[in-house]
């Protein structure tokens, strides 16, 4: 995990590092399942002549590619600019500025000065009760102080970005330009998919006609 705390005791005031957050589990899961995968295609290759094989290996491969769309794929990126939740399949890249609330219930997502609501899919909630919003809670404590309670110290470092971000007056009398945020379609991830689809539909009928 990354230092947010990299301001020397004398001299200017720096912005907090960048960094890519993915939940460890997913990287592992996601790593397990491809290797799984291609154990398979290695078996059917194995098993039928070539042709035939390399037909057939669309099947794990298609898994393969699933999984790693919906687990490997997905993160948050954070910069002193913003943040952005690069989730399966587009990409929407959120000013510091335009951070309006946290709502941390069901995972990461944020309430948008634009009146929009966007969500990561890297990062969901790992605890056991709901957290309050910035509207339910209590006044006094930070929102960082307030999510000390979440158990996944992913969301932990974004809530923690953007306070230390305010903290330092970086966010101050921010200029918005009055667009939502604009959502960017992962293609590559989306091509992926579809082009393994086809060849996990034709290995099927392959198998159907055998």
């Amino acid at each position: 995990m990354f230092s947010l705390l990299n301001r020397p005791s004398s001299g200017p005031p720096r912005y907090p590092e960048e960094g890519t957050l993915r939940p460890t589990g997913a990287r592992v899961l996601a790593g397990t399942a491809i290797g799984v995968a291609v154990v398979a295609a290695v078996s059917i290759a194995y098993q039928f002549p070539p042709p035939t094989a390399l037909l057939l290996a669309g099947i794990p491969a298609l898994g393969a590619v699933l999984v790693w769309a919906l687990y490997w794929h997905p993160h948050v990126d954070i910069s002193p600019a913003g943040m952005a939740f690069v989730n399966i399949l587009r990409t929407t890249p959120i000013p510091w500025p335009a951070v309006d609330a946290f709502d941390l219930r069901y995972g990461l997502a944020v309430t948008t000065r634009w009146g929009t609501k966007e969500s990561a899919w890297a990062i969901p909630r790992a605890m056991k009760r709901a957290l309050p919003t910035s509207r339910q809670a209590p006044a006094g404590p930070s929102a960082g102080a307030r999510t000390r309670d979440n158990a996944n110290p992913l969301i932990i470092a974004v809530v923690d970005y953007h306070a230390e971000l305010d903290k330092r007056g970086f966010l101050a009398d921010p200029v918005l330009e009055n667009t939502t945020p604009q959502h960017r379609w992962n293609t590559g991830v989306i091509a992926a998919l579809l082009l393994t689809a086809a060849w996990a539909a034709a290995a099927i009928i392959c198998l159907q006609v055998r």
